[in-house]
């Protein structure tokens, strides 16, 4: 006489043995830090319409990543500036990011959004935001992350940097 449990043991054997195996790749899900710079090649308006004192821009952006998150991408970009008067005090921009991205040997697509704001613009500042990575494909598919990003404008040199931190969700 077999015993039950011989039985339980040799049917999820043959369960495991005839069951297909799939290759995946093994991402580690450790959080790793991350810093990369965004150059602008092009910029195109797509509309641009006033609400009150309010001057709304609608833009398409192209351009590059290069650091730790590289690859070009295209961009989609709502700006609202908004006036006290002739005087402008404050502008508030999103940007939605489409990278064909590279990532620690691993390619895909990484959609990334980004939010910040200017007060009081003048020729040398300092902006400051949030972005965070809200979608992949292909190996970057599980990849999440977030963190700060700082505009230097000083006169008409600009850098564009994103520092954060980033990790694959199994």
């Amino acid at each position: 006489m077999v015993s039950k449990n011989l039985v339980t043991v040799l049917v999820l054997a043959a369960v495991i043995i005839a069951t297909p195996s799939v290759v995946s790749v093994a991402f580690t899900t450790e959080t790793s830090a991350v810093t990369f710079f965004e150059t602008i090649a092009d910029s195109t308006t797509i509309s641009e319409t006033w609400k009150g004192p309010n001057w709304i821009v609608e833009a398409s952006r192209i351009g590059t990543m290069t650091g730790d998150i590289s690859g070009d991408y295209t961009s989609i970009m709502r700006l609202v500036r908004h006036f006290k008067g002739t005087v402008e005090m404050l502008v508030i921009i999103q940007q939605q990011f489409t990278i064909d991205a590279a990532f620690g040997g691993y390619l895909g697509n990484l959609y990334i959004t980004l939010n910040y704001r200017v007060e009081k613009p003048s020729t040398d500042l300092v902006v400051k935001g949030h972005w965070a990575i809200t979608g992949g494909t292909g190996d970057l598919v599980n990849l999440h992350g977030q963190g700060n990003f700082t505009w230097y404008v000083e006169g008409s040199v600009q850098t564009r940097q994103f520092d954060g931190q980033v990790h694959f969700d199994p």
